[in-house]
Order: structure tokens, then C-alpha cells, then sequence
């Protein structure tokens, strides 16, 4: 029931051994109350500054969010907002746990608890935590929880209480309270028959009033520091969907995108999928929320892929649509055109004073014109359109607020005028229906999807640089991967070489390897002088055998002619551009 930890930090140089012995002399046991039961500055000063509860989110910042909240309550009044309740996949194996949104906002507690905020009659409030108590036995199986000692000092609860407590408390502080603020609709939280049966009374008293508007209300705006989460959230989302796109080839199968996909975002340090990945391939691009994955995708169809991750609380939501084989047919070009002009049009309008709804209907009078103009329905007008038959082919609306969950804040409405610092999915898509009458255009789905924050003059998308911009003829600009490591080919990024001033040092984003490619020749130039056949040049690559991963580092000389290119580290891929030309995809 304790746990080890140092008392002091610092990095010191090669320490004698009196000294290891008197630091660890200095190591005290922290007693089992006093454990928070999730990751601290104490525990993981890596990730979380001193009095963070998530990285860029001071314990303050929590303090100042229960003040809000107590502004907005009614005088003399309590609010219960618990905890998220396991789920389980069978029997006792549990689904990863995830914290419902609006007790993770006003807590910082990762666990299982229910806390409460009590008014006075003035500006005050009080803060109780009721955590589970101490169990050895089933903390063997699950580990330890937030101890009372924790609640108070790590996340600031004024008055702690035991689980066990919560039925009489609750009964108690309703009878004395004006107003009882509580959601009736979150069957599945923590301790949720135990607090209706606590507020029966309350209920036939007429004193309970919902708590969820008032939570959507101060999450709907974000502050500096969740802003910074989910710029994270949206630019890990990106960085792997990029790398779906340079997979991507004639032949690929939709389930090794999804899987890439939620490599990536894990391996980028995101604790889960924002929900399951679409990645439709063909005509089930226009089948909005498809899961299935579990085909491959022909060359001269496209692929819409829909799929976000969640980084500390904060979700991001994207969809690009592009051509598995690089290249898309004239109607396909057509329709993804149409696409990405209300796309567009739609960012320039999501602006302060406007709103959500009248970015719908700009996305739904644009892209009417689209489908006339396109000719799918000889006969329809643009007024047959605009009056309802375009839902046949655009039948969601164009965006949904974004933070903590995927459709974030949904009691706010589409109808409230924007504020800076609102961040939005602005989504519009056109999908034909796979039928015969559609002719060339049937079962063409495109969608295009970014994360839009709104500022005081224009908006901004999340992760921007990270995805490329528009494919508007051909291919794109690729070749194929040097060690052959993967099969289908890649995309490079274009960096000054030393040693030829009209070639280019070439780094492919998938196994990192480097080469000297000559734009006018249309060769790679090899380190002997021989062969067209591209080959690395330098070394300093990863290649990749199974579950292994091995790093194989060869610098060349620098002050040799044939091999004067600059010493390429590992880093140097990471930190370059996005290898896919800003001409050749949309961003």
C-alpha cells in the first residue's frame, strides 16, 4: 500500500557511492492515502509541469473552471457531476477506461468518483470528492486509486468523504439545497442508482434541474491551454493520415489503413482512437459512418478515410478522400473539385458573428450548384436542390463543435453566434449513389475535413502543414522506395544537396532513408556512379523485420565528392516538410 519515491531531482555527475547512499537514505515511502492514482509532476515530471493535471493545464485552471461553474448556479444550490463507469467487454474484462467529459473538466481526476460543488448564498462555493475507499485485495488486481490525502493536496478538494458516505450526504445536502443541478439522462455513470435513490425526494419536489447546459456552456470556448492540446490531437491525426496516404496503393486493403492509422496516433503518444476509423474504399465512401474496412480498394477508386485520436481529453476529427493508385478519373476530379471549393468557402465564413447554421446552409446552397452543374438529375433545378433533393446526395449537416468529445457541447446548438476560441469539424461532402442513372459518377463518395478554430479575424485549421493540399492533375509527386523495405511507393521531401546544385537531397518519410535525385537527369544518382536503379545513398535508415526494428548507421565522408551529401540524421526526416508536394494533395 506505498510506493517509493525520490525526494530530490537533478542530474548529477558520476556520484560517488556515499552519495547514492545517502540519496537513497533520502527516499521516503509515501503512505497509501497520499497516492493520486494517475500520472503527477511527482511521478512523471516528463510529461507534466509542477501543479499540472495534463500537460499545458495548471491545477489553477481547474479552480478557476468550478469558480465559473459556481456563477452560473442558482444561490444556495448543489451540483453532482460523477465519474464515467466501467464497461466491460465480458465478464471482468473492462474496455479501457475513459473519463466522461464534464467531470474530467472541472476535476483533473482520471478515476472513479463523484464530486459535488455546494453554493452559499454569496460568491462562495465549497468542493467535495467522495473516492472509493482503501481495498488491498482489489487493488492487487487493479492497482491503487486517489487516496484522501491526494484528493485534497493534488487536486484541491475542500472536503473528502468515502464512497460509502455518498447515499446519506446526498440525502442530506438535497434537503437543505434550493436547487438541485444533476443529468438523469447519464444512466451509465459512476454511482448512478445510488444518487437517484438519494434524490428521490428532490425529484418529487420539483428542485432538480439539469447540469449539462451550464457545463456546454463554459466548455463550448477553449481556453489557451486545452487550445494547445488539441493543436497536438489534430497535427498526431494528421501526421499519421499522411502516412495512410503515402501507403496507399492500387490493391491496398482498407483495414491496413485503419491499423496504420491507429499505430500512428498511439505510437505519437495519443491514448485512444477518437472513435472507430472509416476508411471506405469505392462506393462505401458514401456510406458515412463505415467500419467495416474489410476489403481492398481497386486502382482508379478513392478511398475516404474519417478517423481522430484523443490526446490527454482533447479529440481531434479529419477526413481526406484521394485516389489509392495517385491518380483520379476526370469525374472524380469533378466531384472532389466541387468538395473542396465549399470547403473553402465555408472556412472563410466561419468567422465571429456568424454561425454554425449559416455555414450549413452556405455548404448546402454551394454545393446544390455543384450537383446542377454537374448534371446528374438533367430535369432538377437549383431550386429543386436547394429545397431538399440534395439530401440525397449530402444528407449530414456541415460541421459539429469539438473538444473533449467528438461532437462536443450538442446543447449549444448550431444557432449561437461564434466567439474566438470555439473549435469546430467543418466537414462537407458530396456522395452519389451507386446506381446506374449516375453513369461515370456513380459511387463516388468525397469528403473533406478539418478542425477549425475560430479567431478574432479569420479561421485557423488545426494542423494545416501537416496534410498536403489539393491533387489537381495526375500523380503525385512520388518515387519508389530505395530499400524496397515497403511495397508501393513513397513520396520524398526536397531538401539542398551540397554536392550537385541542381539535385536535391530526397528523404522518403517510411524508412528514412536518403538520396541524391537529380530533377532535370530524372535519376538517382548512386554512391559507385553505376546503375540507374535508385539505391541509398547514405545509410542512417530504419528497417523494419516483423516486430523488430533495427538501425543501421553508415555516415559517408563529407569531404568526398560522391559522397559529400550532408550527414543525414535520423531526426532530419522527422523534422522536415510533409513529403507529398503542396501541389499535388489537398490539405
Amino acid at each position: 500500500n506505498a510506493v517509493w519515491c525520490s525526494s530530490s531531482r537533478g542530474v548529477h555527475s558520476s556520484p560517488s557511492s556515499s552519495q547514492q547512499e545517502q540519496q537513497q537514505q533520502q527516499q521516503r515511502i509515501l503512505p497509501r492515502d497520499a497516492l493520486a492514482g494517475q500520472p503527477t509532476h511527482f511521478t512523471h515530471p516528463n510529461v507534466l509541469g509542477l501543479d499540472e493535471l495534463a500537460p499545458s493545464l495548471h491545477i489553477s485552471e481547474f479552480q478557476a473552471r468550478r469558480r465559473n461553474l459556481a456563477r452560473l448556479m442558482p444561490p444556495g444550490s448543489i451540483a453532482i457531476i460523477p465519474a464515467a463507469s466501467l464497461a466491460y467487454v465480458t465478464g471482468v474484462i473492462p474496455y479501457p477506461y475513459r473519463q466522461d467529459a464534464d467531470f474530467l473538466y472541472l476535476t483533473g481526476l482520471q478515476q472513479q468518483s463523484v464530486a459535488i460543488l455546494q453554493t452559499d448564498g454569496s460568491a462562495g462555493y465549497s468542493y467535495q470528492l467522495y473516492v472509493p475507499s482503501p481495498d488491498p485485495e482489489k487493488e492487487r488486481w487493479d492497482g491503487a486509486w486517489v487516496g484522501q490525502q491526494a484528493a485534497q493536496q493534488v487536486f484541491k478538494a475542500d472536503e473528502v468523504y468515502s464512497i460509502h458516505e455518498l447515499p446519506a450526504r446526498v440525502q442530506q445536502l438535497a434537503t437543505s439545497a434550493n436547487a438541485v443541478l444533476f443529468d438523469f439522462d447519464r444512466h451509465n455513470s459512476y454511482q448512478f442508482q445510488a444518487l437517484r435513490q438519494s434524490l428521490h425526494d428532490a425529484i418529487g419536489r420539483g428542485k432538480t434541474m439539469p447540469l449539462k447546459p451550464h457545463m456546454h456552456r463554459l466548455r463550448w470556448v477553449k481556453s489557451p491551454g486545452e487550445l494547445a492540446l488539441m493543436r497536438s490531437s489534430a497535427g498526431i491525426a494528421a501526421q499519421a493520415m499522411r502516412r495512410c496516404m503515402a501507403l496507399s496503393h492500387a490493391g491496398v486493403h482498407e483495414q491496413l489503413l485503419a491499423t496504420q492509422f491507429e499505430c500512428g496516433v498511439k505510437l505519437a503518444g495519443a491514448s485512444r482512437l477518437a472513435y472507430p476509423v472509416v476508411a471506405g474504399g469505392g462506393a462505401d465512401a458514401c456510406t458515412i459512418h463505415y467500419s467495416r474496412n474489410d476489403k481492398q480498394v481497386d486502382g482508379g477508386q478513392v478511398l475516404l478515410m474519417d478517423a481522430g485520436c484523443e490526446y490527454h481529453g482533447y479529440v481531434s476529427d479529419v477526413t481526406r478522400t484521394w485516389p489509392v493508385n495517385g491518380r483520379y478519373t476526370a469525374e472524380q476530379r469533378q466531384v472532389y473539385n466541387i468538395v473542396l471549393e465549399v470547403r473553402r468557402r465555408c472556412l472563410e465564413a466561419a468567422v465571429p458573428g456568424n454561425t454554425l447554421g449559416k455555414v450549413h446552409q452556405l455548404s448546402v446552397q454551394l454545393l446544390s450548384e455543384g450537383l446542377r452543374d454537374l448534371g446528374l438529375l438533367p430535369r432538377a433545378t437549383l431550386a429543386d436542390f436547394q429545397k431538399g433533393l440534395y439530401r440525397d446526395f449530402y444528407c449530414h449537416s456541415v460541421g459539429h463543435y469539438l473538444g473533449m468529445d467528438v461532437h462536443d457541447t450538442n446543447t449549444v446548438g448550431p444557432h449561437r453566434t461564434l466567439e474566438p476560441g470555439v473549435v469546430m469539424a467543418i466537414e462537407p461532402g458530396l456522395y452519389i449513389p451507386d446506381h446506374p442513372q449516375f453513369g461515370a459518377y456513380a459511387g463516388i463518395g468525397v469528403r473533406i475535413e478539418d478542425d477549425v478554430l475560430v479567431t478574432h479575424s479569420e479561421a485557423e485549421v488545426r494542423g494545416q502543414r501537416m496534410l498536403p493540399r489539393m491533387l489537381v492533375h495526375g500523380k503525385p509527386s512520388v518515387k519508389r522506395c530505395a530499400c524496397q523495405l515497403f511495397a508501393g511507393t513513397f513520396s520524398w521531401v526536397a531538401a539542398r544537396c551540397q554536392c550537385v546544385t541542381s539535385a536535391s537531397l530526397l528523404h522518403c518519410r517510411m524508412c528514412l532513408c536518403h538520396l541524391c535525385y537529380a530533377p532535370a537527369m530524372e535519376q538517382v544518382s548512386v554512391a559507385t556512379g553505376m546503375g540507374r536503379r535508385p539505391q541509398p545513398v547514405l545509410a542512417g535508415y530504419v528497417k523494419t523485420l516483423g516486430t523488430s526494428m533495427q538501425t543501421y548507421v553508415q555516415p559517408p565522408s563529407p569531404s568526398r565528392c560522391a559522397t559529400r551529401h550532408p550527414v543525414a540524421r535520423l531526426s532530419d526526416a522527422s523534422t522536415a516538410a510533409h513529403p507529398l508536394s503542396e501541389r499535388n494533395l489537398h490539405c
